[in-house]
């Protein structure tokens, strides 16, 4: 009996942790979008010129490239 226990907490372990890879995953997945998306902005001929405040773009760039790092840093535990 005990190790039927045992085995379904492994099991409810490893589907607890599949489960977390793919949030993971997919977090990775839609912040990377989100830094494609912003990198595009930033790269546009004129940028400097036609935003009132592009620090405040390069803050989101660089908040997104630290979750991004965060992400991968839980994907390697």
């Amino acid at each position: 009996r005990e190790e039927r226990e045992q085995a379904r907490r492994r099991q409810r372990e490893t589907e607890r942790r599949a489960k977390r890879l793919l949030e993971v995953e997919s977090a990775i997945e839609a912040k990377e979008a989100e830094l494609g998306s912003l990198s595009a902005v930033i790269n546009q001929p004129g940028f400097y010129q036609s935003h009132e405040n592009p620090q405040t773009l390069f803050s989101q760039y660089a908040a997104l490239q630290k979750e991004v790092e965060s992400l991968y840093g839980e994907l390697e535990k």
